[in-house]
């Protein structure tokens, strides 16, 4: 009998342990808000911003400005993966995406206000189909070339924002804010890096 259990407690020892490598080899990602709502490959300039004051903009017509664009990009979207394991005990398996609709507009100094931010501005304009039952058609179209990122110093997952700066032409300057939307990420990465750059007028 002692055998038995013996053979039984090592097959059960064996299963958790294979279960638990299991976990530890599955990724998983959360929700790339930006890829969602925009196409990467339309980016013209990034803007970074630390602290909520405008730091530095990275453009596409030089090198090191598109590297430096390809890096905020890898960074952030390596800030959405994990192992299954890790997100288990980190309590983000099963998180939405959630979208919020503001009742007044936010400005972009209102948005970046105290925090670090990634804006991610379009060369072409970008279309967000939004789903309301409150229109006649429950859905419309809004336009916009900006995205605004926030970033945090979190080597776990936690929630994370992006802001469609609702306009309709980037000539604009009084961009506003409709839509704010919710992910969650772990982006100490693309934190350092953002903390590491050196200030333009520098």
């Amino acid at each position: 009998m002692k055998k038995v259990i013996s053979i039984v407690a090592i097959v059960l020892v064996v299963l958790l342990v294979g279960a638990t490598v299991a976990l530890a080899c599955i990724k998983t990602n959360s929700t790339d808000l930006v890829d969602e709502l925009a196409n990467y490959d339309k980016i013209n300039y990034v803007q970074v911003y630390k602290n909520g004051s405008y730091y530095q903009a990275f453009t596409k017509s030089d090198e090191e400005g598109k590297n430096s664009i390809n890096k905020i990009v890898c960074l952030h979207k390596e800030s959405l993966k994990d192992n299954m394991l890790s997100s288990l005990f980190q309590g983000a398996l099963g998180f939405d995406a959630s979208m919020e609709k503001f009742e007044a507009s936010k400005t972009r100094d209102e948005i970046v206000k105290d925090k670090n931010c990634v804006s991610f501005v379009f060369s072409e304009k970008q279309t967000l189909v939004w789903e309301d039952e409150t229109i006649q058609n429950n859905s419309k179209n809004v336009e916009f070339y900006e995205l605004i990122l926030e970033v945090q110093d979190n080597e776990n997952y936690s929630e994370v924002s992006v802001y469609v700066l609702n306009l309709a032409n980037k000539a604009t300057t009084s961009n506003s804010s409709l839509y704010k939307f919710t992910t969650i990420a772990h982006q100490s990465a693309l934190y350092d890096f953002i903390e590491g750059l050196d200030f333009a007028g520098n």
